[in-house]
């Protein structure tokens, strides 16, 4: 593989739905992009250099800093919409995962989708221990409807029942339907059922600051946090990681992937990044909120061209194993660049 492209062949066993209208097959895996051109809109502040190279950092010159805003950002579905499971059956249906008895349907669409209306503490647990240093809050849903319509005719975003809609609280808290975000070249991947498909455009999301910290409903916050608990602009985002970890050289048949939770697509993400920045064992991130860079993110999925399109187009979890791990991926790419920072200090 060179440093423009991978030209091993990493196709995956089973495609998603009508994919064969697309070009994703085309797009090389891997590609390299300088940071030249990675910080060519960047303005630097004067304070970086001294910094990587020194580890030093002159607070009479340039400090301090305010403290940074940070958008939070949550992947929400309300499972017990009618109208939103009609859209998901429909789909359903079409999935390479459907079998004939109706086992997959029958069991994936109660655990994935239900609501047990824990956001609204979440947002409560925000306010009490964040509410300094937030920036917007917002929440990533689904468009329903009669009938799913690409366009948006006669469709509305998914939006709890106890969020107030006035200006007041649309100021603080938007809802946003994956219409509005998705890239323009992947919303004919839509609608999508998949958080993996989600989370690999949320770098898309509007705002007005480049930080984001991106949580489930059933996340909360349990004692006071400032925004360097989060994110600060000398260390960067904060990371967690498990114990688990993954080198992938090359990629196995079928039989030899996982095929439990989220281990076949870190399996496949540890490839990937292997042939982008070399082999090494590489942690996986815990499961809790994910505190990422937007342009960072947006780098790192477009590093990986081929899997980024492909993996933004699988409605369902699990259609492929081959789909990129969006946390996964930018939480290491992150690692790797302020590695490669230090190097070329």
């Amino acid at each position: 593989m060179t440093s423009q492209g991978s030209t091993e062949s990493t196709e995956p066993t089973s495609r998603p739905v009508k994919e064969e209208h697309n070009l994703h097959h085309a797009l090389p895996d891997v590609i390299r992009i300088s940071f030249e051109e990675a910080v060519r809109d960047v303005d630097l502040d004067g304070w970086e250099d001294e910094w990587f190279s020194a580890g030093h950092f002159d607070a009479e010159k340039h400090g301090p800093f305010d403290e940074p805003k940070i958008d939070f950002v949550y992947n929400w579905v309300n499972g017990s919409d009618e109208a939103f499971k009609d859209i998901r059956h429909s789909y359903e249906l079409e999935s390479p995962l459907n079998d004939r008895d109706g086992k997959w349907i029958s069991q994936h669409s109660i655990n994935r989708y239900r609501d047990w209306d824990e956001l609204r503490y979440s947002l409560r647990s925000l306010d009490v221990y964040a509410k300094g240093f937030i920036n917007k809050i917002q929440l990533l849903v689904n468009s329903v409807g009669d009938q799913y319509q690409k366009d948006g005719t006669d469709m509305r975003p998914q939006r709890p029942t106890w969020l107030r809609d006035d200006d007041e609280t649309n100021q603080h808290v938007q809802v946003l339907s994956h219409e509005s975000f998705f890239r323009e070249q992947d919303k004919d991947c839509l609608p999508t059922f998949n958080s993996l498909s989600i989370e690999s455009q949320i770098y898309m999301t509007p705002s007005s600051t480049d930080q984001l910290f991106a949580l489930s409903d059933d996340m909360f916050l349990g004692m006071p946090h400032a925004a360097s608990d989060f994110y600060s602009p000398l260390f960067g985002p904060t990371m967690g990681f498990k114990s688990d970890h993954y080198n992938v050289k090359r990629l196995g048949g079928k039989s030899q992937i996982p095929s439990f939770g989220e281990k076949p697509f870190v399996y496949y993400t540890s490839y990937l990044l292997n042939h982008r920045f070399g082999e090494r064992n590489r942690h996986v991130q815990a499961h809790f909120g994910h505190s990422v860079s937007r342009r960072v993110m947006k780098e790192a999925m477009a590093s990986f061209p081929e899997p980024s399109a492909r993996g933004a187009c699988e409605r369902f979890r699990g259609e492929s194993r081959f789909q990129i791990y969006p946390w996964f991926a930018s939480f290491h790419y992150t690692i790797e660049r302020f590695r490669e920072a230090l190097i070329w200090s």
